[in-house]
């Protein structure tokens, strides 16, 4: 193979290998301005039947790689029974999802309420006021669509709380840059230009 033509190969290659890396993108929590914040709205309850809100512990240092079209699910805010009463109440809620790979938050606002039976949640819902999913365009131009989980339903289950989760689906990675297949191709093609004038000559 001449050498003009290994270049042209090799051009080829490396725009072709940097793009499919291009595919993929990675994610990580940044867990310190991530939260969820919940409020009071009233109980009708034998005995205090309100519910806490917590980041999931396992958020702190999570991370993952996706590919375009892919997604994951995992755990994002633990509810928890206050007291120990019998009975049900109403709160309402905000939360956010912060990343520091690659840079972007999105949050909601929200209400929902629980049943629970001495210290154990029986059913509940949770609903948010943005339609969910959300979509999230980050810093590096990475668009991605996060969702919060929401319903209604029953959890007897004889656990004393409830973990929500939160949903994120890779929609398009951002263009990457690609210097060194741009130069090898560029290489090539004046390889093909001082051939072609040798040629002539």
């Amino acid at each position: 193979m001449k050498l003009k033509e290994k270049l042209l190969v090799a051009a080829v290659v490396g725009l072709t290998s940097t793009s499919a890396m291009a595919a993929t993108q990675s994610f990580t929590i940044d867990y310190a301005n991530s939260f969820v914040n919940i409020f009071q709205d009233g109980q009708l309850c034998f005995g205090n039947c309100q519910v806490s809100a917590s980041l999931a512990t396992s958020l702190d240092g999570l991370s993952f790689d996706l590919e375009e079209g892919d997604g994951i699910e995992f755990d994002f805010i633990d509810f928890e029974t206050v007291g120990r009463g019998l009975g049900g109440s109403q709160f309402n809620i905000e939360a956010q999802l912060a990343f520091t790979d690659p840079l972007a938050s999105a949050g909601s606002t929200g209400s929902g309420g629980a049943l629970t039976a001495f210290g154990y949640i029986t059913g509940g819902e949770l609903f948010w006021n943005d339609t969910m999913p959300l979509s999230v365009t980050a810093d590096n131009g990475s668009v991605f669509s996060l969702g919060f989980e929401e319903g209604r339903g029953w959890l007897l289950d004889g656990n004393p709380d409830y973990t929500a989760s939160a949903t994120v689906t890779l929609d398009s990675v951002a263009p990457v840059p690609l210097p060194a297949g741009i130069l090898l191709l560029g290489t090539a093609l004046a390889g093909f230009g001082v051939a072609r004038k040798r040629k002539a000559a």
